[in-house]
């Protein structure tokens, strides 16, 4: 099995998914930790656009193949710290945007939640949603790891987290 920060690491250091032109490349990143972790979910027939985030966050909404678990954000940092595959991911009629935005769960291992660093492992306090939130390896206008709040914007809420079995 890969290892989950080292996967994350690799995609957010990647310059091929630096932002460019208005575009970011989330869905590759994604598509990228995906196929690391032995994940074809996100596979298109050869030849193909890939899958752009609205459309990842249809297939994990939907669950047709009943890998997919919507959990909330402590089970999600809690499963990328059992380097465990999953997404933070926001549709564009949420986002208000043209495109969705899907990031990957990040195994902060350094991080502890709550307003004192007391709360759980792999989370931290975030003032704009007035919660501990778990950390992403973000592809899009920044490429780091942060906290979700950070790479979805807080006014359209927090993101919908899917972990992968």
């Amino acid at each position: 099995m890969s290892d989950l920060k080292a996967v994350c690491d690799s995609i957010i250091a990647n310059p091929a998914y630096r932002p460019a032109n208005g575009k970011t490349h989330c869905n590759a990143g994604a598509l990228e930790a995906a196929l690391e972790f032995d994940c074809h979910e996100f596979d298109v027939p050869e030849g193909a656009e890939p899958m752009m985030a609205d459309e990842m966050y249809e297939v994990m909404e939907k669950n047709e193949s009943g890998r997919w678990m919507k959990v909330d954000g402590d089970q999600f940092a809690a499963n990328a710290l059992n380097n465990r595959l999953g997404y933070a991911a926001l549709p564009s009629y949420r986002l208000h945007e043209a495109h969705g935005h899907i990031a990957t769960g990040y195994p902060a291992s350094d991080k502890r939640g709550g307003v004192n660093g007391d709360g759980q492992l792999g989370m931290e306090w975030s003032g704009s949603l007035q919660k501990d939130v778990p950390y992403v390896a973000n592809v899009g206008k920044t490429d780091c790891e942060e906290k979700v709040s950070q790479a979805f914007p807080p006014i359209d809420g927090e993101p919908d987290y899917f972990i992968f079995s």
